[in-house]
């Protein structure tokens, strides 16, 4: 239960961080537009749901799918997510397999539609805002939670007919769930020990690693934030709110990053230590330590091998 209430707080608490993407309107919606949640964040809480049904026995696992369906209701029902909808005309066509060309102009060959956008009004200055990423994140949270429970054949469908109305949103999102298939948090998080993935804070401290070692002093932190997402393709806003803007790390988490990154840079031959690399130049009798910056005064450190 607890894992349902930490998603939803996460939600809200990215939504209090509205002033730090006002400067960002998107060309197709003319909206400040939120970012996704962080994808592997999501992973994490059901995956967690998962652990705990498989300590279960199979009775206590329907009961346990019925309280968290429950959850999912009164959070769906409570959250206000956004304020109204609007309607946004723009233009489509198809230039391959399920690929789609699109513009905010007509074009000749264009389709014409429209898209829903769902806006948030922000802050005591009702900031009009497009929450359309973290709405599909929702959907997305729900529907893996279903998938899951489904993997663990427990019968959801009575249970969502027992508690929702036809209007609930509940209803639509399991229904995604059996057309498109199961793909619970236990495959997604396979296929992420699979890949050994990098968390953002470790993509950020080996990258301003290599940032220092190339004489670099720093920037805005809006603008690093977009650097950073633009190189490991993930969010501006995400990594500016809760990687730039405070250590969220305790002691042990970043000694861990530390000692992985330090093993990372050994691959290619240089040395990582609490932010700083230098180059490793091995010789018959010693091991060179050499700074990466060439600067007017440069200290060579020499260790004598065994």
């Amino acid at each position: 239960m607890e894992n349902i209430r930490a998603f939803f707080n996460m939600v809200e608490e990215y939504l209090t961080h509205y002033k730090e993407i006002i400067e960002y309107k998107s060309d197709f919606t003319k909206y400040p537009t939120y970012g996704n949640l962080d994808y592997y964040d999501t992973c994490d809480i059901t995956y967690k749901i998962a652990s705990k049904l498989f300590s279960m026995n199979k009775d206590d696992r329907s009961i346990y799918a019925k309280l968290i369906i429950e959850l999912l209701e009164t959070e769906c029902s409570v959250i206000g997510l956004y304020d109204y909808e609007e309607d946004v005309e723009y233009y489509h066509k198809q230039i391959g397999e399920n690929t789609w060309d699109t513009s905010i102009k007509p074009i000749d060959g264009y389709e014409k539609t429209f898209q829903t956008v769902y806006i948030r009004e922000c802050g005591p200055e009702r900031i009009k805002c497009d929450v359309g990423c973290i709405y599909s994140d929702i959907d997305f949270f729900i529907q893996t939670v279903f998938s899951l429970f489904l993997d663990f054949g427990i019968d959801i469908s009575s249970i969502i007919n027992s508690i929702c109305d036809e209007s609930s949103i509940l209803k639509d999102i399991y229904n995604d769930a059996i057309k498109y298939g199961k793909r619970s948090s236990i495959e997604i998080n396979k296929i992420r020990k699979q890949r050994n993935p990098i968390t953002a804070n470790q993509q950020y401290d080996t990258i301003k690693a290599l940032l220092n070692a190339a004489g670099w002093e720093g920037a805005d932190n809006t603008k690093i934030a977009e650097f950073v997402a633009w190189l490991v393709n993930g969010s501006p806003t995400y990594i500016r709110q809760y990687i730039l803007s405070g250590e969220s790390r305790d002691k042990d988490k970043k000694n861990a990053d530390s000692k992985l990154i330090e093993e990372k840079f050994k691959l290619i031959g240089m040395s990582y230590n609490d932010g700083e690399i230098k180059k490793i130049i091995i010789t018959s009798k010693f091991v060179i330590l050499q700074p990466i910056l060439h600067e007017k005064k440069t200290l060579y450190f020499c260790i004598h091998k065994n």
